[in-house]
C-alpha cells in the first residue's frame, strides 16, 4: 500500500506538535531563567551604585559656598588687572559651581524657593551682565557690574535668612601666590 504525501503528513504532523511544543517550552525555561539571572545582575548592579553613590563625597553648601566666595574674589581681581582672560576664566568657574551647587542642593531648609531658581532669578541677569563686561573688556564698567552681582548674592543672602553673610570687593588679594595682572605674552 502506497501512502500518499499527504497521510504521511497527517500522520507526522502530531509527533511533530509534540516536538515542536517541546522544543519551545524548553526554549521558555531557558529564556526564563536567562531573564531571571539578568534581572539579578541588573539588581546587584543597581545596589552597587546606590552604595557608591551614598558613599561618594558630597561637599556641604557651606564648602560650596566658600568655593563661590573664592570665585567671586578672584574675579574682581582679575578684572581689575583687567586679565580679561582670567576674569572669563573666574567667572566660567563661578558660574559652574554655582550649576553644581544646585544640581546637589535642588532645595534648602531656609530657602523660600528651589535654590536653582533663586540662582536663576537673583543671580543669572548679574552674571550674564559681568560676562559681557568681561567679553568687551570694558574696564570702566566692571566695577559697576561686578558690585550689581555682590548686591544680588547678598540679595540671595538675605533671602535663605544669611543676611549676616555680606559678600564685597576684596580690600587685597588673600591669593600671595597667584598674580592677576596680564602675562607680559598676553599685553
Amino acid at each position: 500500500m502506497k501512502l500518499s504525501t499527504h497521510h504521511v503528513i497527517l500522520s507526522l504532523t502530531p509527533a511533530l506538535c509534540l516536538v515542536l511544543f517541546a522544543q519551545a517550552a524548553g526554549d521558555s525555561n531557558a529564556e526564563r531563567t536567562a531573564s531571571a539571572s539578568l534581572g539579578a545582575r541588573v539588581e546587584a548592579l543597581e545596589k552597587q551604585v546606590a552604595d557608591l553613590k551614598a558613599a561618594a563625597y558630597k561637599p556641604t553648601l557651606g564648602e560650596f559656598m566658600t568655593s563661590v566666595q573664592m570665585r567671586h574674589a578672584k574675579l574682581w581681581l582679575a578684572g581689575e588687572a583687567q586679565n580679561w582672560k582670567l576674569a572669563a576664566f573666574e567667572l566660567h568657574e563661578l558660574d559652574e559651581t554655582l550649576e553644581d551647587l544646585a544640581k546637589l542642593y535642588p532645595t534648602h531648609r531656609d530657602a523660600p524657593q528651589p535654590l536653582s531658581r533663586m540662582i536663576a532669578e537673583l543671580l543669572e541677569p548679574f552674571l550674564k551682565q559681568v560676562e559681557k563686561v568681561v567679553q568687551a573688556g570694558d574696564g570702566a564698567r566692571f566695577a559697576t557690574s561686578f558690585d550689581a552681582l555682590s548686591t544680588a548674592c547678598n540679595t540671595c543672602h538675605t533671602a535663605t535668612l544669611h543676611g549676616y553673610v555680606s559678600v564685597k570687593r576684596p580690600s587685597g588679594s588673600q591669593f600671595g601666590n597667584q598674580d592677576f595682572a596680564v602675562p607680559r605674552e598676553n599685553k
